[in-house]
């Protein structure tokens, strides 16, 4: 079975939530257990998907081979060609002192990326207790960077250097300028320090209600909702049965388009670009 990597870039605030929660955030966004990290699930994904490539929302035969049919009792039911994975974060946006904005990753993320995909680029040791820049980096300044209220060691790096070259490539590979601006507002921080910020750096919204007789907001109308911010990106692997040629291809002609995900549509939120990349794997 092949595998391809498929990226998630967010082009405004996405919400993919939890539900509920006890929390100080009413309503969060759903998270890896193991790690805490922020992912979407396959399955959102899947359902985002077949809305897409389906016909004035009615099924087609792409939809069909690639998502199957339903179990109605019938002898022509079976499973759908496409599997898809989870998509686990690969670098967030976060604020920084110099150069407005950084876009954060760190060692945990980038070995488990560079494992799936077989990059040959080796981490930066010195990631293990400081952030690591590329040597044309606007983030730093006196071997600092400001990120949030946290104030960390930097060190210019070769190899920060060459994952930043690598990660542009998949974010704007089209664009060369935008290539460059990535590759100066990229870091490698600390696992724990990432961990710490992929926490208290998302984006919460207060949100209200009105009642449209009164005029004023509606008891118990008053919420909190975490959001992945713009310009998150996030990676997973899929997978097409090798009998469905046809329909991998017309899938992966969907590269680039926009996809509308999570909650809050009618708000602007959750636009997301779907860029799919060949694997080895």
């Amino acid at each position: 079975m092949s595998f391809h990597t498929y990226h998630l870039i967010t082009q405004t605030i996405l919400h993919c939530g939890s539900g509920q929660s006890v929390g100080i955030v009413d309503q969060p966004i759903i998270r890896e257990r193991a790690t805490n990290l922020p992912i979407v699930p396959g399955a959102t994904l899947r359902g985002v998907l077949r809305a897409h490539l389906s016909t004035d929302g009615e099924e087609n035969e792409l939809t069909r081979v690639l998502f199957g049919r339903p179990a109605k009792g019938t002898s022509d039911n079976f499973a759908g060609a496409l599997s898809i994975t989870d998509a686990h974060l690969l670098l967030l946006p976060v604020r920084s002192l110099y150069g407005i904005v950084a876009y954060a990753t760190c060692p945990f993320i980038l070995q488990r990326y560079k494992k799936a995909l077989g990059i040959a680029i080796d981490l930066p040791i010195e990631s293990k207790d400081k952030a690591c820049v590329g040597e044309d980096s606007e983030n730093i300044a006196s071997n600092k960077v400001v990120f949030e209220e946290l104030d960390i060691d930097a060190v210019k790096c070769g190899k920060a250097q060459e994952w930043a070259k690598c990660l542009s490539k998949v974010v704007y590979a089209d664009d060369e300028a935008a290539q460059v601006d990535f590759q100066q507002h990229f870091v490698i921080l600390p696992d724990d320090v990432f961990a710490y910020l992929a926490e208290t750096a998302t984006e919460v919204r207060t949100r209200i209600r009105m009642n449209q007789d009164t005029g004023v907001v509606d008891n118990g109308a008053l919420w909190t909702e975490e959001n992945l911010p713009a310009e998150c990106v996030l990676w997973g692997s899929y997978s097409i049965h090798e009998k469905a040629n046809k329909q991998a291809c017309q899938f992966k002609e969907q590269d680039k388009t926009l996809l509308q995900m999570g909650g809050n549509a009618g708000v602007g939120s959750g636009l997301v670009q779907m860029v799919m990349q060949e694997s080895d794997s």
